[in-house]
């Protein structure tokens, strides 16, 4: 575990040149973001009453002049005081000098390419001497880190500020401070899907990005450690009141859009709601027993979800003094602390580590699986993703001690996830399939145990086949091939030619871009940069992450939506966030990334309350 000291991460014994240097940059590349996202006029994507608004992003965090001049001087400054040469303080006057002169006398064209090229002026110059044995540029990375960090923290806490205000204060009370956070978000988040990309291409990516990683340590002569967990526990009170916590904050995320300040004429949040309301209407319209069960296994959804429908019976019989649509409305109330307890424990099986068992919890509360399952309504999805992660923990230790127990409480829970959503069932299966048949080629655990589980596996398929065929409702296998998923088989050019709009809907547009979460991608692509290809672990979560290469390649944004909400991105970006944790001064940048995640969660179900549109922005 990191010791944290705020003096240390201040700077306490380096020299004052470093230090003000480290903040330059720091200011320098805040103030770069906002010139750099107007400058190309970068697409954002705002969720504002429930509707997804897109955009230019034309904003300074002052003015135009002003961004520039802070820009080229705060450089200006680090050249003089990082650069080892004895023209520094001559090379960083010339450079502030011109930014100067040409604020001045109006020359904007001049200022702005200065601006611009500032930053990869500065990365430039510290990656060659990094490279080089006799370095010319006087810098610590760490320090500089942690000061990004605390201007992170800054900025983060105004933005939980403003966000809170909004759920106390009515709108004639409110004060409107910019939200700094949520613009570099809106920035950020628009490479969602790129991001996402190079995470379902991880193989490859990971392929190049080992060698990229090979040819630089070679030639800085240096060793590379690859990110390995170490078994950490962390005392029983400390667990449970973290996780208490962190399961309530799932359940704050629930309540927020049910608020009158938010939602004064107590709008359904839910999507999906009005459907389960009139599902389980029919139900107990039914006039016998045979007709019920007809509705529930082979009517009523294709017969994909009877587990659902008898679990949200049951509750409108339990519950009678609140209509169903404000009752089922609720669901996620339950759905969301259990979501973060399988994650929780999945998380523990695979790392043997605390912190990193912790963490993906938090991460769960306000990651998209919880957020989107509030906003779309997808309860039936939900709660066979909760079980479908404990099937996969007992999988895990199945492979690692295959008693009956372990066997037996697999397949109960394997075949719930059949009878609850059968369209996440397929998909787990798919992926643990593809993962026992690596276990098997890898002879990383018992050869028998690996088949006695594929036939678990096999035996669920076996069913679904029989279940479709004596009752006429839908199969797995058949879910991914009818409507409206049926753009699954759909081959091509003009399929391909939409693979970039159908991602972008997916990611930023749809399900109040809640897909575009880039923190949680971002901390994702570290850990597989910094993982092994052979440890158990990587495998188990490079299979989830390559599954979306199917609806990449050949889905619409429906199948794409299915199969990323079933993925824990999530687990990967608590490993990283653990990872960097470790690091010296790594409580920062752990402080800083809660506290934006929170930030922006609270902001996003505020929105969900409906607003019509006056119109809809056309972009040209």
């Amino acid at each position: 575990m990191a010791s944290f000291s705020l003096r240390k991460a201040l700077g306490e014994g380096k020299t004052s040149n470093l230090i003000i240097a480290s903040c330059a940059f720091a200011v320098l590349f805040l103030f770069y973001i906002y010139t750099l996202g107007t400058y190309f006029k970068i697409v954002i994507w705002e969720l504002q009453g429930r509707v997804t608004y897109y955009s230019y992003f034309e904003k300074y965090v002052a003015s135009s002049v002003i961004d520039h001049l802070v820009i080229t001087l705060t450089t200006a400054l680090w050249l003089t005081l990082s650069l080892k040469s004895k023209i520094r303080f001559a090379i960083g006057t010339i450079y502030g000098t011109i930014a100067i002169m040409s604020a001045i006398l109006g020359i904007e064209i001049i200022l702005n390419v200065q601006a611009l090229l500032c930053l990869p002026l500065v990365l430039l110059l510290i990656s060659i001497s990094n490279l080089k044995s006799r370095k010319f540029v006087n810098s610590d990375r760490s320090l500089l880190i942690n000061y990004f960090a605390l201007i992170g923290i800054g900025i983060g806490l105004t933005a939980l500020g403003i966000s809170l205000q909004e759920l106390y204060f009515p709108p004639n009370e409110i004060l409107t401070p910019r939200n700094i956070a949520y613009e570099m978000n809106l920035i950020f988040s628009s490479f969602s899907p790129v991001l996402l990309i190079l995470l379902i291409l991880c193989v490859p990516f990971k392929i190049i990005a080992d060698a990229i990683i090979k040819v630089v340590s070679k030639m800085k002569h240096i060793t590379v450690n690859y990110f390995v967990l170490d078994t950490i526990n962390t005392r029983v009170l400390t667990k449970i009141f973290l996780l208490f916590l962190f399961m309530s904050l799932s359940v704050i995320m629930v309540i927020i859009p049910h608020q009158s300040i938010v939602n004064p004429d107590n709008q359904d949040v839910g999507v999906d709601t009005d459907i389960y309301v009139e599902e389980i209407n029919d139900l107990n319209n039914s006039t016998d027993a045979n007709e019920f069960f007809n509705k529930t296994f082979v009517t009523i959804q294709h017969g994909d979800r009877p587990f659902t429908l008898l679990l949200f019976l049951a509750i409108s019989k339990v519950v009678t003094s609140v209509n169903l649509s404000g009752l089922f409305d609720l669901v996620p109330v339950i759905l969301g602390p259990l979501l973060v307890l399988s994650v929780y424990f999945l998380t523990r099986q695979l790392t043997s580590n605390d912190v990193a068992s912790l963490l993906s919890a938090f991460m769960t509360a306000v990651s998209f699986h919880n957020l989107v399952g509030i906003y779309a309504g997808s309860y039936a999805n939900w709660m066979a993703l909760i079980v479908g992660y404990f099937s996969v923990l007992f999988v895990l230790r199945s492979l690692h001690n295959a008693n009956k127990i372990n066997l037996s409480l697999f397949i109960i829970l394997i075949f719930t996830v059949l009878f609850t959503h059968v369209y996440t069932w397929s998909i787990l299966t798919l992926i643990l399939t593809i993962f026992l048949l690596v276990m098997v080629k890898m002879s990383y655990y018992k050869k028998r145990t690996v088949i006695q589980l594929l036939l678990i596996l096999s035996s669920t398929i076996l069913v679904d086949l029989v279940r479709t065929i004596m009752t006429g409702s839908i199969s797995g296998i058949g879910y991914n091939i009818s409507p409206p998923f049926g753009a699954i088989v759909q081959l091509g050019p003009e399929l391909y030619s939409t693979r970039w709009s159908s991602l972008v809907d997916t990611t930023l547009s749809y399900f109040g871009s809640l897909f575009g979460n880039s923190i949680i991608y971002t901390l994702c692509l570290y850990w597989l940069i910094r993982s092994k290809l052979n440890q158990v672990l990587t495998i188990l979560l490079v299979t989830f992450l390559s599954i979306g290469i199917i609806p990449l390649f050949f889905g619409n944004w429906v199948v794409q939506a299915r199969v990323f909400y079933d993925i824990p991105f999530q687990i990967p970006a608590a490993i990283a966030l653990t990872y960097l944790y470790r690091r010296p001064g790594g409580a920062l940048i752990l402080i800083s990334t809660c506290i934006w995640l929170v930030a922006m969660s609270i902001l996003a179900v505020s929105n969900f309350y409906f607003v019509p549109p006056p119109s809809y922005p056309v972009l040209p």
